[in-house]
């Protein structure tokens, strides 16, 4: 049987550099200003909206990452819907436990996860959804003045937050400093996609699933694997193509195992002659 082109649109929710818009420049500023002007955080993508207050916030044993108990079991509000990326399927306090762990293997602090946002602390990480439109789906806003408050409008927006949070500690000399600021951060392009051509190389799992992790570290939302192109020609002129395509949707990113397997039966042909079970039987076969 011929390779077939498998295209695998992996939506993680939120995982190459992402198209993101940067604030738009001051026109009454002066082209001298502009050269003095201060870097950006340490942070891929840089965020749309970045302005320091001066100073850091410094996690400790004390900290402890709260959810807010309206947002605790919700992965979505309303204004955090949309075609894309997809519903989010990891719930605020799921996200919360995965953050747990990840800050503890970048900063050696072990947090408690609770509920009593009411009384943040200096040194905090507090996640909460909010109804805030102009975020979509996969926006969030950041404030490290006090605690580290993170809010989107569904668990997608909350997700990257919390790469920004991870990204800044590991940039930090002792993995436990932020700096103090405000944060406004949207994609502009809402598929942001990493490709693999694994057509003429096959990619263990192992090595897929810490691809993924990277993309999600810098905000990739769509992973696409080609595994090939079967073109049809009639006396010597090309007449079409021989497709199939899967979609195998993430079981998990972060820390947990993130399932590459999806469900086969979701294959799609364009061609009467190939059938969805010659296709999962090929692709069977390839992931061997």
């Amino acid at each position: 049987m011929p390779v077939l082109p498998l295209l695998i649109a992996l939506v993680i929710g939120s995982i190459s550099p992402v198209a993101v818009a940067n604030e738009p420049p001051d026109a009454s500023a002066s082209s001298a200003s502009a050269t003095t002007a201060a870097p950006g955080p340490p942070v891929v993508p840089r965020p749309t909206r970045w302005t320091e207050s001066g100073g850091h916030t410094q996690l400790s044993t004390r900290t402890r990452i709260l959810v807010d108990p309206r947002s605790r079991s919700r992965t979505a509000l309303p204004a955090g819907r949309a075609e894309l990326p997809g519903p989010a399927r990891q719930s605020v306090q799921d996200l919360a436990r995965q953050v747990r762990t990840e800050v503890a293997q970048v900063s050696g602090v072990t947090s408690t996860v609770s509920s009593d946002v009411r009384h943040a602390r200096a040194g905090d990480i507090v996640l909460t959804l909010t109804e805030h439109g102009a975020l979509g789906a996969e926006g969030y806003r950041f404030d490290s003045t006090d605690a580290v408050r993170i809010e989107a409008a569904s668990t997608h927006g909350l997700f990257y937050g919390t790469r920004t949070l991870l990204q800044l500690l590991r940039a930090a000399p002792d993995h436990l400093t932020v700096p103090k600021a405000r944060s406004t951060d949207r994609p502009a392009q809402p598929v942001r996609m990493t490709m693999l051509d694994a057509g003429r190389k096959y990619w263990q799992p192992e090595y897929l699933e810490k691809l993924v992790r990277r993309m999600a570290d810098q905000k990739l939302n769509t992973l696409f694997l080609q595994f090939g192109r079967t073109t049809l020609y009639a006396n010597g002129a090309r007449v079409g193509t021989v497709d199939a395509s899967i979609a195998l949707p993430l079981r998990s990113i972060g820390t947990e195992k993130a399932g590459l397997r999806g469900a086969l039966d979701e294959i799609t042909t364009w061609d009467e002659a190939l059938s969805p079970e010659q296709v999962r039987a090929d692709y069977a076969h390839h992931d061997r």
